[in-house]
């Protein structure tokens, strides 16, 4: 294990913090992390996500999240969510996603009611090759430095997209020309003090 997610009390109850392990640790390991943290029962779902008050339990699913909110892409969700349509990087862009230059400046799908959920609505027909920001997503209190690395990481991600839908390469991005997140170090992405404070081989022994 490279990364480790660790169950903290916070001021908005029980939530996540990041722990990396080792300096080769890749967005694939956060991502392992993450998948693992989704089934804690004790985290505390955040309130603005369930109106009325927290609650406590594993998570309801890929429907309850994206059913409501967009679903921006990184060029390696493209690359493989086109192949598992069958058709190519170019036709997916052109008609599974929606570019939004005067919002974020990001890429999203379209309509991921309609593309991604079963008919019956209960499940994510796309889980095994979900987009990065559905892998990262857990509704619960984070700290800051977990927070902060999440950000930075799916910024990149949709920002290497974005520029090359433009055809503006920037080869300091660490997402860009990478087929797989397993490719992509986190050391890569992130400020030098954020990696301090993220990096330890001992996550117990520091303070939420």
């Amino acid at each position: 294990m490279r990364v480790r997610t660790l169950s903290v009390d916070l001021d908005r109850g029980l939530g996540l913090d990041v722990a990396i392990l080792d300096e080769a640790a890749t967005v694939a390991d956060l991502c392992e992390a993450y998948a693992a943290a989704s089934d804690d029962e004790n985290l505390d779902k955040e309130e603005r996500f369930f109106p009325g008050g927290p609650q406590r339990g594993t998570c309801f699913g890929c429907t309850f999240c994206c059913g409501r909110f967009n679903i921006f892409l990184s060029m390696i969700d493209v690359l493989q969510l086109s192949m598992a349509e069958g058709i190519s990087r170019d036709e997916f862009i052109a008609y599974c996603t929606t570019y939004e230059p005067w919002k974020v400046d990001r890429m999203r799908l379209a309509d991921p009611v309609s593309y991604c959920l079963r008919e019956d609505n209960q499940g994510c027909r796309k889980y095994e090759i979900r987009p990065l920001i559905c892998r990262l997503f857990i509704c619960c209190p984070h700290t800051e430095r977990a927070r902060q690395l999440i950000a930075a990481v799916n910024r990149l991600a949709e920002e290497d997209l974005v520029n090359w839908r433009n055809q503006r390469p920037d080869p300091a991005n660490p997402f860009h020309g990478k087929f797989s997140y397993s490719q992509i170090r986190l050391r890569d992405c992130v400020s030098d003090e954020l990696w301090h404070d993220l990096f330890t081989p001992e996550p117990h022994s520091r303070p939420a």
